[in-house]
């Protein structure tokens, strides 16, 4: 009723009045004011009530979330250290093959230098390869 456009046009003292004729010429009956005061405090009470549950539940939520999202973090983390130990783990493997290489390297040139030195004498033109 307080939404109908009839009301809506007229200033506050004037729907007053309308709300409160209507109120006291009810086809159900007269209803006093002070009970649509008492109505609308309670309905203004549930409304808060159910505002803080579902601020609660909001609250609850968000606190799992948050909960939830720092495991997942933690996991990431160790999945990121494990990962990074095995990276520079593979690093190590792959610098450790690199120094046997240069060393078997060096070696095979002084094998090639050898072989050179004793075929030298009895060929012209060297076959053995001493270019590393």
């Amino acid at each position: 009723m307080l939404a109908s456009p009839e009301l809506a046009q007229l200033d506050g003292a004037a729907r007053a009045a309308a709300l409160a004729a209507f109120l006291k010429i009810n086809p159900a009956g007269a209803v006093p004011i002070a009970d649509v005061i008492e109505d609308a405090v309670r309905r203004d009470q549930a409304l808060d009530q159910f505002e803080r549950f579902l601020q609660g539940k909001l609250t609850e939520r968000s606190q799992a979330v948050d909960r939830e999202n720092a495991a997942l973090q933690a996991e990431i983390d160790e999945l990121v250290r494990r990962n990074r130990e095995k990276m520079d783990a593979n690093r190590r493997g792959v610098d450790t093959a690199r120094e046997r290489f240069e060393l078997w390297r060096r070696g095979k040139a002084a094998e090639e230098r050898r072989l050179a030195e004793a075929v030298a004498p009895f060929v012209d033109g060297n076959p053995i390869s001493t270019a590393g």
